[in-house]
């Protein structure tokens, strides 16, 4: 992880086995004061292991988890690039291989789930993994006094291709424009705004 004073991590939970199935109920987890509950299942029947889990917190901080060279997301909307950087396209090739490593499914819900400056309240996420198909069935919660949704999907292959899309409702367009940087205070309103994007391509 990123950060390198999450603290000690604990777990507790009673696990059971029942052939290839490996049951871990009333988990509880902690790094540090963080802290996760709920219940996680994994399948080694198949080639490919299936991992379930139900998971809630009161508080996920995604920067804390990111690696060191992974930049921090600065909007709440996925928003794709729209020109070159000053080298030009990367030719750096997309890997979504790692999806092909397991199959499962996660349902997570947060209080509080912060992304950068982004705070996400009431956050739900509903996510599976098939055959190395990612889906987000759905990411909802509170954002700038309004509500968020978000769907979407990412696939591998000879050619990756990833979408995204959902809507913000009566959102505080002044509380966005100070998350995005703008300190003035020089904008007012609400936002209500659907998106549908979709990107395909073997590079970045």
């Amino acid at each position: 992880p990123r950060s390198e004073q999450l603290g000690p991590w604990r777990l507790a939970a009673d696990i059971t086995r029942e052939g290839s199935r490996l049951s871990l109920e009333d988990l509880v987890t902690t790094v540090g004061d963080r802290r996760l509950e709920g219940t996680v299942a994994v399948d080694m029947a198949e080639e490919r292991p299936r991992v379930e889990a139900n998971l809630s917190s009161p508080r996920i901080v995604v920067d804390e988890w990111l690696p060191a060279d992974v930049a921090t997301p600065t909007t709440a909307v996925p928003v794709p690039a729209v020109a070159p950087g000053p080298d030009g396209w990367s030719r750096e090739p997309i890997d979504l291989s790692a999806l092909e490593a397991v199959d499962g499914r996660l349902d997570l819900s947060a209080k509080l789930l912060t992304v950068g400056s982004q705070r996400l309240e009431a956050a739900t996420v509903e996510a599976t993994l098939d055959d190395g198909r990612l889906v987000l069935r759905q990411v909802s919660g509170d954002l700038f006094g309004g509500r968020m949704t978000l769907n979407g999907s990412a696939v591998g292959g000879s050619t990756p291709v990833m979408e995204v899309s959902g809507s913000i409702e009566d959102a505080d367009l002044g509380e966005a424009a100070t998350a995005a940087g703008d300190d003035g205070g020089r904008l007012s309103g609400t936002i209500n705004l659907d998106y549908d994007l979709e990107t395909r391509g073997v590079s970045e």
